[in-house]
């Protein structure tokens, strides 16, 4: 089966996309690379495993673009969810 792509445009965007519960995302980086995520979102928190290094985090709707490169992904059209 094909994987569908979809380019996420927004925060409300990725909220609405997590409805269905966790979902693998990538941002695209420069030369080709990507940084693959799973991220969740529930009652105002999102929670973020960066599957680069297992790392994971839990923050607040208001903290996501102060403390990850997501909402400047989405902004530059780099953010991506892969279904």
């Amino acid at each position: 089966m094909p994987i569908l792509v979809l380019k996420v445009k927004s925060i409300n965007h990725l909220k609405s996309l997590c409805l269905k519960g966790k979902r693998e995302f990538c941002i695209t980086l420069k030369g080709g690379l990507l940084s693959r995520k799973i991220v969740d979102y529930d009652d105002g928190f999102f929670f973020i495993e960066n599957l680069i290094d297992g790392s994971a985090e839990e923050l607040q709707e208001s903290e996501i673009a102060e403390l990850t490169n997501i909402p400047e992904a989405i902004k530059k059209g780099a953010f991506f969810c892969e279904d």
